[in-house]
């Protein structure tokens, strides 16, 4: 029975499944040189049901962007007695900053950037599958010097489709993700962030990431 309910949750909620592993990375990162980033993430379905995601990957800079590529693992927990299986993640975004600026006097380093991003995820639980498509339009404000603290807001759109051997389903739904990350002078950087699917009884993810960038500033 509760194989079932999640197999629904995941025909509704595939944009969740897809692009769980990117939430806690930090988002308009500057274009220049190639970086590693590793993630977790974690959603709580209710019913005594959560999953946790494990990822890994790198960033490289690709004309004025940055493409980054991941691939992890996300592990369901259910009660005791009902077997849920993990499965393979993995999911690739491309962003590049469309306009920014300073904030007030130069020389302290605040600024503003906001800019264009795009995600394709997919999840494989067995004999099944899972894709998500994203765009948004993050902003993000960014103060310090030695270290530099990014308070980040994305508003964006999903598609996700889901298929169990020759049926399918798909949808489209309105999403927000947000976060604030810090970025230290030896390229070594830390972030939180969360996402929303605006979809109804949809549930906030949560993510953590640790990015290093060497030779950032």
């Amino acid at each position: 029975m509760l194989r079932g309910a999640l197999r629904v949750y995941y025909k509704h909620r595939p944009a969740l499944l897809a692009h769980q592993d990117r939430l806690g990375d930090d988002t308009l990162t500057g274009a220049g040189g190639i970086g590693w980033h590793l993630q977790y993430g974690r959603m709580d379905w209710g019913s005594e049901v959560n999953s946790s995601s494990f990822a890994g990957g790198l960033d490289l800079s690709v004309g004025s962007g940055r493409l980054g590529l991941t691939a992890g693992y996300m592990s369901i927990d259910c009660p005791t007695g009902v077997d849920c299986e993990g499965h393979l993640i993995v999911g690739t975004r491309y962003s590049a900053q469309l306009t920014g600026g300073a904030l007030g006097d130069a020389r302290s380093g605040s600024r503003w950037a906001m800019g264009l991003e795009g995600e394709l995820g997919f999840g494989f639980p067995e004999d099944e599958q899972a894709m998500a498509l994203a765009a948004s339009l993050p902003i993000k404000l960014t103060v310090g010097k030695n270290v530099k603290v990014s308070p980040f807001l994305a508003p964006g759109f999903a598609y996700g489709r889901y298929k169990v051997s020759d049926e399918s389903e798909s949808g489209q739904r309105f999403m927000v993700g947000g976060g604030v990350g810090l970025a230290f002078a030896n390229g070594i950087g830390a972030n939180v962030g969360v996402r929303k699917v605006f979809i109804e009884e949809g549930e906030t993810q949560f993510g953590l990431g640790f990015t290093i960038r060497p030779g950032s500033k």
